[in-house]
């Protein structure tokens, strides 16, 4: 059984730097445009004394996954 923990990110590095190159109201358009979250959940599942665990970032409107990594 995987033990889980869960994180809660605001703004990610694309908003980050989107903003920074077009402006926060280009960003803005650009998150709204493509149905993007500004938030996302990152939920890390691992057991103890283990090396491998898997990162799974869900989006925190639609519910959708928008990443996956298992590191062995």
């Amino acid at each position: 059984m995987y033990d889980s923990a869960l994180s809660f990110y605001s703004k990610d590095n694309t908003y980050s730097f989107l903003e920074s190159n077009i402006g926060k109201r280009e960003a803005v358009e650009y998150y709204k445009k493509n149905n993007l979250s500004f938030n996302s959940y990152m939920v890390r599942f691992f057991k103890e004394m283990e090396i491998e665990e898997f990162f799974v970032g869900i989006d925190s409107q639609s519910g959708r996954i928008v990443f996956f990594e298992n590191i062995i």
